[in-house]
Formats: structure tokens, sequence, C-alpha cells
């Protein structure tokens, strides 16, 4: 190989380094990006969780790959959650799986509720050990070179994205699934109670009305609306036991008052 062939090899390569994909299509590397897998903590995330997501790589290219850096950003970050793999690269081969680990991550606790973004990023590299035949359209010393072989060896590609969306609950949504059962509980038990009382039977009627009306709204999803209703149902079944309580004090101090009443009445008339 002369001078100007070998000058000519190096300029190739030194272009082909600096591009993220080559613009020759000889030297268009086409990966199937490869899979991302993921999953959360919690099968249902609400405003202000912790929770964390375990990103899974699967190659699907037919040559040896390296992943050089791996991160995931939601919508509501600035910067990405990253682990840069750069000095000590996981190399797969075809159908191989990578578990990088937990990226953990907190829910802002005034995050809107719906649909949130998010992106998963892999950086990697192939191994490519042909030599390909590519055209240069060049002339040299009056006579053209139409093609040159370039050795590749290992090229770094584009970075590879994935998106994924899902759902943000309310906060509201998570304390009333919380106090549900609770308050569900002290109303079976309460409905099975006889009491005396009548403002004990009326605070228990109250305590059935409202819990229906939270599990209606909870239905319809207003959580904010449903929570506060269960909570005020909780307070009418907390107050039932003192409200029992004091009517069979009052309840025994008028029989025992009446006691007192009718033994002084006999006692009179005995006397009589």
């Amino acid at each position: 190989m002369n001078f100007k062939m070998k000058i000519l090899m190096l300029l190739f390569l030194l272009i082909l380094s600096m591009s993220c994909i080559p613009k020759t299509n000889a030297f268009w590397i086409i990966l199937t990006s490869p899979d991302l897998d993921y999953h959360f903590s919690f099968p249902t995330l609400y405003q202000g969780d912790e929770a964390h997501v375990n990103v899974t790589v699967i190659s699907n290219y037919d040559k040896e790959i390296v992943i050089k850096w791996v991160g995931l950003r939601f919508d509501w970050m600035t910067e990405w959650s990253q682990k840069d793999l750069s000095s000590n690269p996981i190399a797969l081969n075809k159908s191989d799986i990578v578990d990088f680990g937990r990226f953990d991550f907190q829910i802002p606790s005034d995050i809107t509720v719906g649909n949130h973004t998010l992106t998963i990023r892999i950086e990697y590299g192939v191994f490519i050990d042909e030599v390909f035949n590519v055209p240069t359209g060049i002339v040299i010393s009056g006579e053209p070179v139409e093609t040159v072989d370039v050795y590749v060896g290992w090229y770094s590609c584009l970075p590879q994205y994935k998106s994924y969306t899902f759902e943000i609950h309310s906060i509201r949504e998570k304390q009333y699934y919380e106090l549900k059962p609770t308050v569900f509980q002290q109303l079976t038990k309460a409905i099975e109670e006889s009491y005396l009382s009548g403002g004990a039977k009326s605070l228990l009627q109250q305590a059935i009305s409202k819990y229906n009306e939270a599990t209606s709204l909870a239905e319809q999803k207003k959580w904010s609306e449903a929570y506060e209703l269960m909570q005020l149902t909780q307070s009418l079944l907390n107050r039932i036991p003192s409200e029992e309580k004091n009517f069979i004090i009052l309840l025994s101090g008028s029989i025992c008052g009446l006691v007192v009443v009718i033994g002084l009445v006999i006692y009179l008339l005995k006397k009589r």
C-alpha cells in the first residue's frame, strides 16, 4: 500500500471514529434495539412514594455488544439516574441477559395525578470483525480510487432509548384503602351489638350512611372526598361506646333513684 493510500485510509478511519453512526450504507450498523425490561417495587405508585426500578437488558443482536452506560429519567427529573460502566463495560452475546440492579427514586408528594413517563437509555458498542469494501469516489494522481478495505473493530453506536407510560395515583387513594379495612371491621362489630342508647343507635345509622357514601365516591375515583367520609365514619363509630356508656350510667342512676323512692314509699306505708 503506497503512502497516499495509507493517508487516505487514516483519514477515512478518523472520520469513521468521529461519527456516531457510519454515513456509508456498507458501514451502517443496524442493531435490534436491546430489549429493556423493568418492574416497579410497588404494583401501584402513589404521590410521595419511595420506590425503585430494576433494569434488565436482553441483547437481540447477532454479534457481541458491550454496555457502557445505563440511565433512567422520570418526566419530573432534570438529570439522569445513571450507572456509568465505561471503565468496566459489560459484554453480552445474543440472548444474553444482564440485570443492572435497582434504581431508587422518590415520587414528589405534589406530583400531578395521572400518566407519567419513564425513559431508559443505554449506551453500547459492538465489535465488527469483517473487512468492508467501501467506495470512496476519490481521485489520486489522476486515477480514481474506487474502493478501500477497512477493518472496523470496536465501534460505539447511537444510544438506545425506550419510554414507558405509567400512572401515579393520589395519596388520598392510598390513605383511603389503608383506612377502609379498619373502618369496615369497626362497622361490622358495631352492627352486631345491641345498643340501648338512642344516641348510639343514631350514630351507628349515620356511620352506615357515611360509609356507603365513601365507597360510592371511591368508585367514582373522588379520592379526597371518599377519604374524608371514611374518616368521618370512623369518628362516628368511635363515639358510639362513650355514648352508650353515658346512657348506661344515666339509666343506672335513674333506676337506683327509682328504687330508693319505691323503698321510701313502702316504708311510709308500713308506718301508717
